[in-house]
């Protein structure tokens, strides 16, 4: 804590200001954060459509190879077909058939028809099995494709929400820190316009008290020419009593004129004296004064 007053003296910062300060800090560091995250989230999205565009690649050479294999079979059905039609079209001796139903006349034909084409219809079924099972195995697999299409299309749905989130959030976050930054101008204006406020105060402080310790000394000098001028007199006073007991001396015999002049001697003596002590009493009174004005003025301008 005595730290951070410490920064907070040295910086010129208030508390408000202080924690204005850090949370405009995490919130930058947030946004770059939301930054961060949006980045990846599109990453994420760019490896998701590749991926996608792989499997649509790949389920489209499925359905073409599943199209040959479907003409192949066509024309396998065909051959046979053809080779059907050929053995039933094939002619036969009469009198070897017997008499039953025509059944029975398809198959005595069948059975002589020869080796080889029997052999080749075989061959042909074998292939057909074949092709029927490679067309079974690649409807398997481009259903498997299907399925797996149809996770990645709801996964890009949810990582499209996910970013689509981190964007507004990144909206927000950019958002607030312009509002921030925007209160952050305004503040600076006002400690500007405050600092050069208090400078004009302070300029106006300075020379109210230089014009009221010119009048205080102006004052003091008047104060102080006058008890001079009092204190002259006195010594004037002082000088011409003097004279006038010299004088007295001279022309006074009796002794009692000589004790009355002494004694007006000595009271003006007493009141030289008093005047004196209230000169020096005023000077002390009027240096206090001005002191205490000083003082309070200078307080005053800090």
């Amino acid at each position: 804590t005595q730290a951070l007053n410490w920064y907070r003296a040295a910086a010129g910062l208030s508390a408000d200001e202080l924690v204005f300060t850090s949370s405009l800090q995490d919130l930058r560091a947030q946004a770059l954060a939301s930054d961060r995250a949006v980045s990846a989230a599109r990453q994420e999205a760019a490896s998701a459509r590749a991926e996608a565009d792989r499997l649509r690649a790949q389920l489209r050479d499925l359905q073409s190879r599943l199209q040959q294999q479907n003409q192949q079979e066509r024309s396998i059905r065909n051959e046979l077909d053809k080779a059907r039609q050929a053995l039933l079209r094939t002619p036969q001796p009469v009198a070897a058939v017997p008499s039953s139903s025509p059944r029975t006349v398809v198959r005595e034909v069948v059975k002589l028809v020869p080796v080889a084409d029997d052999s080749q219809v075989r061959a042909l079924k074998s292939e057909l099995a074949k092709q029927i099972q490679e067309q079974s195995r690649i409807k398997q697999e481009a259903e498997l494709l299907q399925q797996r299409l149809a996770a990645e299309a709801s996964g890009k749905s949810a990582l499209r929400e996910q970013l689509a989130q981190l964007e507004q959030q990144l909206t927000a976050s950019k958002d607030e820190k312009q509002q921030l930054t925007q209160n952050d101008e305004v503040i600076q204006q006002a400690r500007t316009q405050q600092l050069s406020q208090a400078q004009q105060d302070l300029q106006a402080a300075r020379q109210a008290l230089q014009q009221h310790a010119e009048l205080l000394q102006t004052q003091a000098s008047a104060e102080t020419e006058q008890l001079r001028q009092a204190l002259a007199g006195s010594e004037a006073r002082i000088a011409e009593l003097q004279q006038t007991l010299t004088t007295s001396r001279d022309q006074l015999v009796s002794q009692a004129d000589l004790d009355v002049q002494r004694a007006n001697l000595m009271r003006a003596r007493q009141q030289l004296d008093a005047t004196r002590q209230q000169i020096e009493q005023q000077q002390r009174v009027l240096a206090r004064r001005d002191d205490a004005e000083v003082r309070q003025l200078t307080e005053q301008l800090r």
